[in-house]
């Protein structure tokens, strides 16, 4: 063990490292703090979350956006700690967050997806049709979104039209997450104690 930064005053979530090397910390105290990647120092203190912040990610612009159960996800200068905007419309705790390749962001946790400008933090847009809480998102290579919540099926989404274009059925249980194979096909597994290929042109179960 080189070093054991104790700054925050709670519990520490989720952890990464990001591109210039330091890390970056989230914590049930309502902080995210950046970290020298070499000596554990504590650089910058993210201050403005009211809730336990679940997550965070570095994205193409140099900014930081986390996301926390008081209901927003924040952009963040990583460099100086400043809270540029504040990403407010989620109902209920957020879940995750990821960017998209076109810069935009995207953000789930109740039974909606907001779609976000990833420079102003404008929400352009509220995707709706889950009947459960959203789990995970991932967009395919072909620009559709693939969504899985708390119930067992998977819902393929037209990202520009809005729409849901198909809904998966065959896992049992939850679906916990899933994963682009790349070849246009993806993998699900469930708390059904059962992993699922499907076909991401037609939605069907191929294995």
């Amino acid at each position: 063990c080189l070093g054991v930064p104790l700054e925050h005053a709670h519990r520490v979530g989720p952890a990464m490292v990001l591109p210039d090397g330091r890390f970056l910390s989230c914590s049930v105290d309502g902080t995210l703090r950046v970290w020298d990647g070499t000596d554990g120092t504590c650089l910058t203190v993210l201050k403005g979350h009211t809730g336990s912040v679940d997550g965070a990610i570095a994205l193409s612009n140099g900014f930081l956006l986390s996301w926390s159960f008081d209901n927003t996800l924040r952009l963040w200068d990583g460099g100086n700690g400043v809270c540029l905007a504040i990403l407010e419309g989620h109902p209920s705790g957020i879940r995750g967050a990821t960017e998209l390749p076109d810069g935009r962001l995207l953000s789930w946790g109740d039974t909606t997806l907001r779609l976000w400008d990833g420079n102003s933090g404008v929400c352009l847009a509220t995707l709706e049709g889950h009947p459960s809480g959203i789990r995970g998102a991932i967009e395919l290579p072909d620009g559709r979104l693939l969504l899985w919540s708390r119930e067992d099926t998977l819902r393929l989404w037209d990202l520009a039209g809005g729409t849901c274009v198909a809904v998966l059925q065959g896992h049992s249980d939850d679906v916990l997450g899933a994963v682009s194979l790349g070849d246009g096909r993806f993998l699900s597994w469930s708390f059904d104690k059962t992993l699922r290929v499907w076909d991401g042109a037609s939605g069907a179960c191929l294995a």
